[in-house]
């Protein structure tokens, strides 16, 4: 595990950190999806605090600093594996999805949600919801990623990175001709 950064020790990059800020906050809220209306408000403070300062950093540094254990690799036979992550898809999920699992676990099923064992009544169905907000959700997340995966290489002039920012003018674009089109 890392001795250095923590706590903004030494950090002098300040929008460097909010980004990375912002994806240790990510991993807070896929919890936060698995254990919505079955965990208290305080509850939900505490736990996103302890990932985004303590949990967090030391997950991804095991797999994006090079000193980091699965950044590293280990020696298998005559061959050395290694972890390569882009736009923080693994380190994110990995932590947001092993705590979720536990969390949910932990909390279990939504009261009223399933009947008891012996009872005679059937599970209450869930209404399906908003078309159009899940769909501007869906939007939302994934001009959001345009911004992720950008970010994460740090650079806009490179060839491959051309081709993202391409997607994202298509995209953008995807929202302004059915104005013109009309």
């Amino acid at each position: 595990m890392g001795t250095s950064g923590f706590f903004m020790s030494g950090v002098t990059d300040y929008p460097k950190f909010f980004f990375q800020y912002v994806f240790a906050a990510t991993a807070a809220t896929i919890v936060s999806g698995a254990v919505v209306e079955r965990c208290e408000f305080a509850c939900y403070l505490v736990y996103c605090t302890v990932i985004s300062a303590v949990v967090y950093p030391i997950i991804t540094h095991w797999g994006w600093h090079p000193n980091g254990w699965m950044a590293a690799g280990i020696a298998v036979g005559e061959g050395q594996t290694s972890y390569q992550d882009f736009a923080g898809s693994g380190m994110v999920h990995l932590c947001g999805g092993t705590i979720s699992f536990f969390a949910a676990y932990m909390i279990g099923a939504r009261i009223g949600r399933f009947p008891e064992k012996d009872a005679e009544e059937t599970s209450p169905e869930i209404q399906g919801h908003s078309v159009p907000f899940a769909a501007l959700g869906g939007f939302i997340l994934m001009f959001g990623f345009l911004a992720f995966n950008g970010g994460s290489t740090a650079d806009i002039s490179s060839h491959d990175i051309g081709k993202t920012i391409a997607l994202g003018k298509t995209f953008i674009l995807s929202f302004k001709l059915p104005n013109y089109v009309i």
